[in-house]
């Protein structure tokens, strides 16, 4: 029931700053503000405090990055910034030191053990985990998972549907505000899900664009990966290495792939089709277990992206924006 009206709150407090960089400079940056929406949302939600209000203030979005961002240099790449030889030396090669993010985790982790108490209570007495245990996870899903995963997507997303067209963002908009209209002008955890073209386009934000698109694995065992016109054997202890993209836009599957269609996930053929977008190391459309390796926020992430969506709608007619 807190995170849609927290959504809420968060939203509200960047838009005029979008307004006001539009009426100075003619556009707004995207990614600052859509970061400090993610942090606050998360941490307001779950640990119930401001984070501007604590030792964190508004340096939650940093910490997070500078923390998580260097667990990712092993699949990061500059662009071309740097000479792809010279990547593979510098970020693929060596573990990086955890004392260049010590100083940033260690602050992360007074702040959860301060005023996540109850969190804390809740993982021993129900869960009987151990609470230092619990304390490094929480500080894990929150940032990495959610926070993470949050945070890379939303600046996409808003690229992806920024540039589909007045005439989809009305239908959107019409949707997200009927909706409002049953609940005196304010949105529910409930209408956003039954929000279908805004669901279909944050979907289909994450098949065109993955927050993390590359995944590698060593074999535990023998095994033969099928495609649809082959069949290639794997020995235990071979490196697997997946490319997301590849898999989502699969024309055997999708139908213009690499176009940005946002209702392509509507109705019950387009639901059909969530099984095949991959997004959180597994399908759209299955759950997250201790069986599998599923991103722990692999329903979070979607939910929390419809909300901002809606909010957007809610408050604006369209917009456009860059590519993602």
């Amino acid at each position: 029931d807190k995170w849609v009206p927290e959504m809420e709150a968060a939203t509200a407090e960047i838009f005029p700053k979008w307004e006001k960089a539009l009426r100075k400079k003619g556009k707004a940056e995207v990614n600052k503000q859509t970061a400090q929406v993610a942090c606050n949302v998360l941490i307001r939600t779950l640990v119930g405090r401001d984070p501007k209000a604590s030792n964190l203030k508004s340096n939650g979005p940093f910490l997070f990055q500078a923390w998580y961002g260097l667990q990712l240099a092993p699949i990061a790449t500059t662009g071309g910034v740097i000479p792809h030889v010279l990547e593979e030396i510098f970020l693929h090669t060596f573990p990086i030191p955890y004392l260049f993010v010590s100083c940033f985790y260690r602050r992360l982790v007074k702040f959860f053990k301060k005023h996540g108490a109850e969190l804390l209570e809740l993982a021993e007495s129900k869960y009987g985990l151990d609470k230092r245990d619990a304390l490094h996870n929480i500080v894990f899903f929150m940032g990495f998972n959610a926070f993470g995963g949050f945070n890379l997507f939303l600046p996409t997303m808003m690229g992806h549907v920024g540039r589909a067209g007045r005439e989809v963002h009305e239908e959107m908009a019409a949707e997200v505000r009927a909706e409002a209209a049953r609940h005196g002008g304010h949105l529910t955890a409930a209408g956003v899900m039954r929000m279908e073209l805004i669901r279909s386009a944050v979907y289909e934000s994450l098949r065109m664009s993955p927050p993390v698109p590359y995944q590698y694995a060593k074999a535990k065992e023998d095994l033969v990966v099928e495609t649809h016109d082959g069949r290639y054997e794997v020995k235990k202890g071979e490196i697997l290495g997946g490319c997301q993209p590849v898999a989502t836009r699969d024309p055997e599957v999708f139908d213009r792939p690499d176009t940005f269609v946002a209702s392509r996930f509507v109705g019950e053929s387009g639901r059909r089709l969530l099984k095949y977008v991959v997004w959180g190391n597994g399908p759209a459309d299955g759950q997250t277990s201790v069986s599998n390796k599923q991103c722990a926020a692999a329903d979070l992430v979607p939910f929390l992206a419809q909300a901002f969506l809606a909010c957007v709608f809610l408050r604006y007619d369209s917009f456009t924006a860059l590519p993602p």
